[in-house]
């Protein structure tokens, strides 16, 4: 059990930018952009994509709630064709 709580912090230094949680040395200062940045950008905006096109499906179904049931229901049968088919 310690030796992978020592891993985790070892890792969590790493991600931190502390140091190399591989060598155990301090990482070097680089003049590019981290991983991590680009990553937490990369999130941050597929967050706010689907925040989005959540919200206009919520619209569509408040708007028309039989069409989207209709939709779920065929979807379903359709799916359990596919899958029937499978077998």
């Amino acid at each position: 059990m310690h030796a992978v709580r020592v891993k985790l912090e070892r890792l969590q230094a790493g991600l931190a930018g502390e140091s190399d949680f591989r060598t155990h040395q301090p990482m070097a200062a680089e003049s590019e952009p981290e991983p991590t940045d680009e990553i937490t950008t990369v999130i941050q905006e597929l967050q706010n994509e689907l925040s989005a096109a959540t919200e206009d499906i919520e619209e569509a179904v408040a708007a028309h709630p039989i069409a989207a049931l209709a939709s779920a229901l065929l979807l379903g049968i359709v799916i359990g064709h596919v899958l029937g088919r499978m077998k």
